[in-house]
Parts: structure tokens; C-alpha cells; sequence
């Protein structure tokens, strides 16, 4: 009996009957759904686009509910953005379509181009700074956030930003660390401003760590 090069997975014979063909067919599709199962477990291979919501001067736009699921246990969002004005993008966690607006919140930032400042918050009703954005007159912001675990009920959410914009032609750097009090499960999220519009898309991806 033939077989493939790599796993040994059976194919038919060259003399092998046509009338046997639905038989082979599914010999070869157990032997190959097996192995992918051995190598990967319920993981799956790879960053997976699971969403991308497009808009116009918005003040707050929200994914679909069961964005986050058991399939994935981590997330990653791109920004590609315009504002209004200078503002900050802000977050809050999604569950049945409602968000959590408890004061279950914290962050540490950390910020500037020639020079680097910190702040934090603890106990607030929402992420109050994923990013920033600047005027249209800059064009684009760009923001990339991950997030871990926002699904499952016995973990704490934690999350990464990274946020690059350029005034005056200065390059300014930003990252910011997330989490939450509580140990919730969350299957979406909302973002915000803090004040004025956003316009442009956001990218939701989903993989395992």
C-alpha cells in the first residue's frame, strides 16, 4: 500500500479499485485529521483575522459578541486610525452585549520621546488610555493591543499596547500594561474616546500562546 512521505498517511495503490475510492478517501482523512490533532491539540496553527469593523467619526464602536471564545486564548487588535483632535482611546470588556463599566479596570503607562514619564490608575470603570491619537493632520495613528485570556471565567484579563504617533515630526512612543480585578468571562470588547471622533478600521485576530 502507498503511502505519503512525511506522516505515512495510506493512499491508494495505482491498481487500487475505483468502487474503493469513498473507503480511501476517508482512511486518509482520519489518519490526517489525527496527526493535525497530536501536533496541535485544540490549538490552532498561526494568527487567525477573526473580525475587522470599519467607521466614521465614532465616539465608541464594539466588536461582535463571542469575539473571544475557547478557541483562542489570546487576541491581538491593530488600529489604523484618524481623530478629530488629540484624544485617548479607551477600552472596556464586553459580555452578552453589555459593557462592564465596574470599577474593575487598572493600567501602567509609560510614555514620551526625548524623555520618559509613567503614570497608572487602579479601580477604574474603564481602560482610560489604550492609545492615543492626534489630529487628522497627522494622517494615521497606529495602536496594537493584545490581549490574554478575556474568556475564561478562572483567569484574570491582561493586556499590552504599544502606540507610536509623531508630532512635530518627533516620533512619541507609548506602552501600556492592562489588567482587571476580577475573573470574569468577557466574549467582547468596546472601544472609546475621552473626548472627540475616531475614524478608520480596527483589526481583530485571534491565536494561542
Amino acid at each position: 500500500m502507498a503511502t505519503t512521505t512525511n506522516y505515512s498517511w495510506t493512499t491508494p495503490d495505482d491498481t487500487a479499485l475505483v468502487k474503493d475510492g469513498a473507503s480511501a478517501i476517508r482512511a486518509l482523512g482520519t489518519a490526517i485529521d489525527t496527526s493535525m490533532n497530536t501536533a496541535l491539540g485544540t490549538k490552532k496553527a498561526g494568527m487567525v483575522l477573526l473580525s475587522t469593523t470599519s467607521f466614521s467619526a465614532v465616539s465608541s464602536v464594539s466588536f461582535p459578541t463571542n469575539t473571544f471564545t475557547a478557541t483562542y486564548n489570546a487576541y491581538k487588535f491593530i488600529f489604523d486610525i484618524t481623530a478629530s483632535t488629540a484624544l485617548n482611546v479607551t477600552g472596556r470588556l464586553r459580555a452578552a452585549g453589555t459593557d462592564n463599566s465596574s470599577t474593575i479596570y487598572g493600567s501602567t503607562t509609560w510614555q514620551g520621546s526625548s524623555s520618559v514619564t509613567a503614570s497608572g490608575s487602579a479601580s477604574a470603570t474603564s481602560w482610560s488610555a489604550i492609545g492615543q491619537a492626534y489630529d487628522a493632520n497627522m494622517q494615521r495613528n497606529i495602536v496594537q493591543l493584545m490581549l490574554l485570556n478575556p474568556q475564561v471565567s478562572t483567569r484574570y484579563t491582561y493586556g499590552h499596547s504599544i502606540f507610536i504617533g509623531d508630532i512635530a515630526a518627533t516620533p512619541y512612543p507609548q506602552q501600556v500594561y492592562l489588567g482587571t480585578n476580577v475573573t470574569t468571562s468577557f466574549d467582547s470588547i468596546t472601544f472609546g474616546t475621552n473626548t472627540g471622533t475616531i475614524s478608520g478600521s480596527i483589526s481583530c485576530y485571534g491565536f494561542n500562546e
